[in-house]
C-alpha cells in the first residue's frame, strides 16, 4: 500500500494535475475492476479530507454538494464504460500547498517508514484512516 500511496501522490508532484487513470496504477491493463475503482475513491476521498490534494475546478472549486455529486458521479459509473470513462477522466487533481510540503518533505527524507506512519497518522486526524473503507460505495 505504501507504494501504490506514494507512486500516486508523485503523479502529481510540483502542480502537474492528474485523472485518477493517471494517479492511481491498474491492476490488470485496460480493466477498470470494481475493487481498482473503489480502491481509487477512497484514496481521493482521504486525500481530499485531508486537505492533501484538491480538483481542478472553476472557480474556487467544488461546493461540499458538488463534491458529493463528484463522488457519486464516479460511484455510480463505471470507467470501463463510455459514460463512466467520460466522468472518471473529467476531475483532474492536484495537491494543495500541505500535499506538496509533506510530499516534498517525504522525498527529502529519504524515510518511507516514517513518512508513511506520518501520513497514516495524518488520514487518522481527519477520521479517514485505513480503518475505515468504501467512504462512498461503487454501486455499479
Amino acid at each position: 500500500m505504501l507504494n501504490l500511496y506514494k507512486e500516486s501522490i508523485l503523479s502529481i508532484n510540483g502542480g502537474e494535475i492528474s485523472d485518477p487513470f493517471c494517479m492511481y496504477p491498474v491492476y490488470e491493463p485496460w480493466t477498470y475492476s470494481k475493487k481498482w475503482c473503489q480502491d481509487v475513491l477512497d484514496f481521493i476521498y482521504r486525500m481530499i479530507y485531508s486537505h492533501l490534494m484538491w480538483i481542478d475546478y472553476p472557480d474556487e472549486g467544488p461546493t461540499p454538494e458538488e463534491l458529493k455529486d463528484i463522488f457519486k458521479q464516479m460511484s455510480q459509473n463505471s470507467p470501463n464504460e463510455f459514460s463512466g470513462l467520460a466522468i472518471w477522466s473529467t476531475h483532474q487533481f492536484y495537491l494543495t500547498d500541505k500535499g506538496q510540503e509533506f510530499l516534498d518533505e517525504w522525498n527529502i527524507s529519504g524515510n518511507d517508514q516514517a513518512y508513511w506512519k506520518k501520513l497514516n497518522h495524518i488520514f487518522e486526524e481527519n477520521n479517514v484512516g485505513f480503518d475505515k473503507s468504501r467512504f462512498i460505495p461503487v454501486k455499479f
